[in-house]
């Protein structure tokens, strides 16, 4: 009885400790992206190649450290903003990718 007691003491006070304020204040606020695919689109269909790419992704493969390659896709490459509107408009914003 002593024991189931002392073992229920114990896990009330694992419950209540947590973590210390100063801890969770460490954590940056969260922030929401929306993600977004480029779409190729012919303005002129007649004009386009041999193997359609009108309506494809853009898909991006590295060729270097701060270089990529970009090729039409069923797949595409997944881009996103990293910056508010008013940072966009000041041009301080940047676009990453999943790549």
């Amino acid at each position: 009885m002593f024991s189931s007691l002392l073992i229920l003491g114990f896990m009330s006070l694992a419950s209540v400790n947590g973590l210390p304020s100063h801890e969770v204040a460490a954590y940056p606020p969260k922030s929401i992206a929306k993600a977004f695919k480029l779409v190729v689109k012919m303005t002129d269909p007649s004009k386009d190649f041999d193997a359609p790419v009108h309506n494809s992704y853009v898909n991006l493969a590295p060729v270097d450290s701060d270089r990529a390659a970009a090729s039409p896709g069923t797949r595409g490459t997944v881009f996103f903003r990293n910056g508010t509107k008013t940072e966009q408009a000041a041009g301080q914003s940047t676009v990453l990718t999943d790549e």
